[in-house]
């Protein structure tokens, strides 16, 4: 069994590490999951193993060389290098949420100024309008509706946002020499208000001499991800070098 979720866990784990969103750290998740099931489980970043089902099966099929570049309620990076998935040392390749994108911008949850996650988040730019408009809280959805009427709070934080977004894309295809990157998440309703100032931002940023990377859009419901743990449970039968060993279910 597969299971990707948000924190900084290694390529193969056997617990969720430092995921904010349920508030779990250290949590013996694949202990739990065996104990319960019999099957051996593995655990990995959600965005680590969406991009192994990208390599395996969605528009990364036959790329050598990508990036996955995921927005919404969190911002995360998967990477492909030389035809192998790529989680660095100690499995926290790919954590860019706090990534300098303006010294000038506002400050996140976690008290950086203009990181990626100021200004990219859904609840960074759901908050930032809702204030705007002297409500307590407002969905991604609704700032959309409002972009969409050319409401001045929404386009700003839009602006904002594709320009953070168009800046992060360039670095991470400046740094790893990409010329592949496949945007998805469940921001992507966001991105019809995104993509021009992203352009834009990323051709103010790129090398005159270099061609713009080519970005793809992959619109990724709840059975993307699913199947993306599954890849990853698959790497890890056949690749891992200690092969997990079933343990009999609870009754």
């Amino acid at each position: 069994i597969g299971i990707g979720s948000a924190g900084m866990m290694r390529r193969y784990d056997d617990r969720v590490r430092q995921n904010q969103y349920l508030g779990w750290d250290d949590v013996p998740l694949a202990e739990i999951i065996t104990e319960r099931t019999g099957r051996p489980t593995v655990v990995s970043v959600d965005t680590r193993a969406l991009t192994a089902g990208v390599h395996w099966s969605g528009p990364g099929r036959g790329l050598t060389d990508f990036a996955v570049v995921t927005i919404g309620v969190g911002v995360g990076l998967g990477l492909v290098i030389d035809d192998h998935l790529h989680a660095g040392t100690d499995g926290l390749a790919g954590m860019i949420g706090h990534l300098p994108v303006n010294g000038n911008g506002p400050l996140c949850a976690a008290g950086h100024r203009g990181c990626v996650s100021s200004f990219l988040n859904s609840s960074s730019i759901t908050s930032s309008v809702a204030l705007a408009h002297s409500r307590s809280a407002m969905t991604l959805e609704e700032v959309v509706e409002l972009a969409d009427d050319g409401d001045p709070a929404a386009v700003h934080a839009f602006d904002q946002a594709g320009v953070a977004l168009g800046t992060l894309i360039f670095q991470v295809i400046s740094i790893l020499g990409l010329q592949h990157v496949i945007l998805t998440g469940d921001g992507l309703p966001a991105l019809r208000h995104l993509r021009a100032p992203m352009d834009r931002s990323l051709r103010a940023h790129l090398d005159p001499h270099r061609s713009p990377p080519e970005i793809a859009v992959f619109h990724s419901d709840f059975d993307e991800w699913a199947r993306g743990a599954a890849v990853l449970a698959c790497q890890w039968l056949l690749l891992s070098s200690t092969p997990p060993t079933p343990r009999k279910a609870r009754s």
